[in-house]
């Protein structure tokens, strides 16, 4: 799976037609070692001790702690280390330390001659384009860890990779300066990936646009707050950066963000988003009417997204439910806090698949759907062991998930998720039938398994234009799952969240194929909305 999505990524990497085919396949070779572009370090905290200029003697260091998110922030305790003028001069360096350039669809990747570095061989890649002035980056031939870069006048000597939830990183690092002085020795500890920038930090991450008006010039999208500057926006896969000025503007104390009349952005008219029936990229159909709707699954709708990255004082804040009670919980908790190994079981529909996710639709960036982020983050915030095993399937239903539940019972799962409801709703099963049959799910595995813990989680809404879509039910069938809660069974109203969002921005702002799945963002929604009601938060 890994192999092919490296491939699909390196055949269709935009903007760099100079990269050769051995330079590709080097990067190739380099990512699944580190297990894949989905399990790069993005955001993440790490406790470091440093020397200056060569003094390595105990005592001499110096301790401090910081929270990185490459290319363009780095915290040092509470204090942001650099002005946005040379944010990203000072954390390109980290950055390639992630080996997050070598999945960056605008990166431009040349292959340098092969090097022999403390007696070993190793490859040598120059990286462009995303880092400027040019990184040249050596990695043994090996074992594929880097192990140099060269860039700015300065080395960068890396040794002793750890394990990082999934990849691996080198956890000691010393600078030469000009002249081959030691300037700076690194070394790394309790390196922890993080879900995104804490709150406190004010600021909103990847928050997904998709610009509609009958004319580009009219065209807008709404942001979820009021920005306290012009927000960054690029495209969702990663391929352009756009300009505020030339290709949206924004004016200061509105959520409004609309496009200029020569905008490079991608937009949607009112009759693209409702096309005649049987044409290309849509499905039957809207509500009351005889057209269709457009419809965009496996990274089509991804390409037509943007994102906005923005600092906000605004107090609107994403709502999280609360932590579930101990009675609910408890039993989870306490294996995670003896750091004992977890298996985690997914059982839902084409949701719970992680369908559109973008590393599913393998593109930028490589973001996993909610079971794997859940998983992912419950290990990282924990330390325990997590291991998924999802048995979701598309186009399923409670009541197929009632002739699975045997399958659930022999994976023998210490915390089970099941997530039905939106193929419920579109076939109008009443709300009473659809928590008895989640009943018939929860029931028999808690009785096999007492010290399974089960956490019923509610659907996103669909799109309420569809005449699938059933807006009345995911409120009902979200209430009915709540009364289903006790000893070992807690609830996860993402259906409340998501209705939330949906008040603020359009759904197909926040849509994986424009229907019925939710795009990185909701599947981040989802994934908070769980991690929140187990007491873990981001």
């Amino acid at each position: 799976m890994r192999t092919l999505l490296l491939t699909f990524l390196l055949l269709v990497r935009a903007g760099c037609s100079a990269d050769t085919p051995d330079a590709a396949a080097l990067a190739q070779q380099i990512v699944t070692a580190h297990g894949g572009p989905e399990k790069l370090l993005r955001t993440f905290r790490f406790a470091e001790t440093y020397f200056l200029n060569g003094k390595t003697a105990p005592g001499a260091g110096t301790d401090r702690a910081s929270l990185v998110q490459p290319p363009y922030f780095w915290f040092v305790g509470d204090v942001e280390r650099v002005g946005a003028e040379k944010k990203r001069s000072v954390t390109e360096d980290v950055w390639m330390w992630t080996l997050g350039p070598l999945v960056h669809p605008r990166t431009k990747l040349e292959r340098l001659p092969d090097a022999v570095l403390d007696g070993k061989p190793a490859n040598t890649l120059r990286i462009s384009v995303t880092i400027e002035p040019p990184i040249e980056a050596s990695f043994d031939a090996v074992t594929h860890d880097l192990v140099k870069i060269v860039w700015n006048g300065q080395q960068f000597l890396f040794s002793q990779p750890v394990e990082v939830s999934g990849t691996r990183v080198p956890s000691r690092c010393v600078l030469l300066r000009e002249g081959g002085n030691e300037g700076i020795r690194t070394e790394l500890r309790d390196i922890q990936r993080l879900a995104g920038l804490p709150a406190e930090k004010g600021r909103v991450e990847d928050e997904p646009l998709l610009f509609t008006g009958e004319t580009r010039a009219a065209a807008s999208a709404q942001l979820l707050r009021v920005p306290s500057a012009p927000p960054r926006i690029s495209s969702a896969n990663g391929t352009m950066e756009f300009e505020a000025g030339r290709d949206f503007a924004w004016q200061a104390g509105s959520r409004t963000v609309t496009l200029t009349a020569d905008s490079r952005i991608p937009f949607k008219t009112s009759a693209e988003l409702h096309p005649p029936a049987n044409a290309p990229n849509s499905y039957k159909q809207q509500r009351g009417t005889e057209q269709w709707m457009f419809f965009g699954p496996h990274g089509l709708m991804h390409s037509l997204q943007c994102v906005a990255n923005y600092a906000s004082a605004d107090e609107w804040k994403m709502p999280q439910p609360a932590a579930a009670p101990e009675e609910q919980l408890g039993k989870l908790r306490a294996k995670l806090r003896a750091k004992q190994p977890v298996k985690l079981v997914m059982l839902g529909d084409s949701i719970s698949t992680e369908a559109d996710a973008s590393a599913l639709a393998k593109v930028w960036p490589f973001q996993t759907g909610y079971p794997s982020l859940v998983a992912e983050r419950m290990e990282s915030q924990t330390g325990a062991k997590v291991t998924l095993a999802n048995l979701a399937v598309g186009g399923m239903d409670s009541a197929w998930g009632v002739t699975r539940v045997a399958d659930v019972i022999k994976e023998k799962p210490d915390v089970l998720l099941l997530a039905f409801g939106m193929n419920d709703a579109s076939g109008r099963r009443k709300p009473e039938e659809f928590a008895s049959l989640t009943k018939q799910m929860a029931d028999p595995v808690r009785a096999a398994l007492p010290d399974c813990t089960v956490i019923l989680v509610t659907s996103m809404t669909a799109n309420s234009e569809w005449v699938h879509a059933a807006p009345e039910l995911y409120p009902l069938y979200a209430a009915a799952l709540a009364k289903l809660t006790g000893p070992g069974v807690a609830c996860a109203d993402v259906t409340a969240a998501w209705s939330a969002v949906e008040a603020r921005k359009k759904h197909m702002d926040i849509t994986g194929n424009g229907l019925n799945h939710p795009n990185d963002f909701g599947h981040r929604l989802y994934a908070d909305t769980i991690m929140a009601v187990l007491g873990l938060g981001k």
